[in-house]
């Protein structure tokens, strides 16, 4: 049975098992469940047990499931309430057949970071900065959306502590970033992590990864990143991070 949540402590008390439940609960913390373009619902058994989370911030829906999930109820669900994307475990989309999904690869980090400090990096970087970095780094696999939402949802999540953003300067351009789209208290997914193409070849993706990862670390949290099918393998791995997955994406 699918029920809509009210209650932050059943999603809160769900164990953090796979970056899925990590980004609906990250949601959850930075925006709460009075917000009136979040919805959650869960799925559950019928001794209670809750087999799986939809998160729906505005048209967009992030699917935490499991083995036991009820997969006819929850197709159903989801053609009802709608939706503009679709994010899930790959090793579940066989089971929404009618519907096409690009994939690519979790990775998790793998090994303690140990960083020298021989360059400054900005921890409250203008977002607007980094903005004009991501849009240098557009490309045919990495998207930006207009800057008044991606402005409005970072800044939101920065300031909840559910999301942070460390950038490289030079001569006051951001030439360098990285930046956490979801954390809660025992996890991190790393994202945007760009480099402007001028600047590349000379370590700063790697200097400012392990940054992040070295102040996440501090924190006791474990790190994802999603990453491209076939992109940026080795650099992600010469950093310490390992499969985890893959993850699938839908969008209309």
């Amino acid at each position: 049975m699918i029920r809509f949540c009210d209650n932050f402590e059943i999603i809160n008390d769900i164990k953090e098992n796979s970056p899925y439940i990590v980004k609906i609960k990250s949601i959850l913390k930075s925006y709460g469940l009075g917000c009136n373009f979040l919805q959650i619902w869960y799925q559950e058994t019928e001794l209670g047990e809750i087999i799986s989370v939809i998160s729906k911030l505005d048209r967009a829906l992030v699917l935490y499931l499991t083995d036991k999930s009820d997969f006819n109820e929850l197709i159903e669900f989801i053609d009802i309430i709608g939706y503009s994307s679709i994010l899930l475990d790959n090793k579940y989309s066989y089971k929404f057949s009618n519907i096409n999904f690009n994939t690519g690869k979790i990775m998790k980090l793998n090994k303690s970071i140990n960083i020298i400090k021989n360059i400054s990096i900005e921890k409250d970087i203008s977002l607007k900065k980094v903005y004009l970095l991501l849009k240098e780094c557009t490309s045919e696999t990495f998207s930006v959306p207009e800057f008044e939402p991606f402005y409005l949802d970072m800044s939101h999540r920065v300031r909840h502590n559910t999301a942070r953003c460390y950038g490289i300067v030079e001569d006051s351009r951001c030439i360098a970033c990285a930046m956490t789209s979801s954390e809660t208290y025992n996890n991190a997914i790393l994202s945007a992590v760009a480099v402007a193409p001028d600047n590349r070849r000379k370590g700063l993706g790697k200097l400012i990864v392990e940054n992040i990862c070295f102040d996440l670390q501090l924190s006791n949290k474990d790190i994802y990143i999603y990453r491209q099918e076939k992109e940026n393998i080795e650099f992600y791995k010469s950093i310490g991070f390992i499969d985890f997955g893959e993850w699938a994406e839908h969008r209309v």
